[in-house]
């Protein structure tokens, strides 16, 4: 599957680790090379850039995205030409303006990268559901008799915190009314 074009504007990586590519697999018919685990990292190298140009030290320009592999989501860097410290002093190279929220070393790249080891990610529409919409919501502890507890069970089908909320709202229709 070729890479999809990523959009991204184009940023300046420093490379701070030891060969980035060295533990990296590479997939002839993709032409990426993918992180070992536990990380998801696609590199791609454009151009006449060759694994050997990845080193320590160096700068690359790059554009990052995101490819989704079967199924899951892996971080994109495509490498578009190496600079290396000294030239892009001299070019203004290493100023390449990058957005707060993008890493600017390798490492950082890598911390941020999706992992294998650790569950997580957007999974639609789960999670906890808005009681009020437009309305924030406060936890509070509070203590009541064990008979208190059973009537607001039965009220709220079996969820104590749906028969408050029953005895709230029937409060306030009847306070309405009055």
């Amino acid at each position: 599957m070729p890479p999809v074009p990523i959009t991204t504007r184009e940023q300046t990586l420093f490379v701070d680790q030891d060969h980035p590519s060295a533990d990296f697999t590479f997939d002839g018919t993709t032409g990426w090379y993918q992180s070992p685990a536990p990380y998801r990292l696609l590199l791609a190298l454009g151009g006449d850039i060759q694994p050997a140009d990845v080193r320590r030290g160096v700068r690359l320009a790059v554009r990052l995205g995101w490819q989704v592999v079967q199924g899951k989501r892996w971080r994109y860097v495509q490498a578009l030409r190496v600079i290396a410290p000294d030239v892009g002093r001299e070019h203004g190279a290493a100023d390449v303006s990058a957005t707060e929220v993008e890493p600017t070393s390798f490492s950082t790249l890598l911390a941020r990268a999706p992992r294998t080891d650790r569950p997580g990610g957007a999974r639609g529409v789960v999670g906890r559901k808005t009681l009020a919409a437009g309305e924030a919501t406060e936890a509070h502890s509070i203590t009541l008799p064990a008979s208190a507890w059973r009537l607001l069970e039965r009220i709220g089908g079996g969820n104590r915190s749906e028969g408050v909320r029953r005895l709230v709202e029937d409060k306030g229709k009847t306070e309405a009314q009055s």
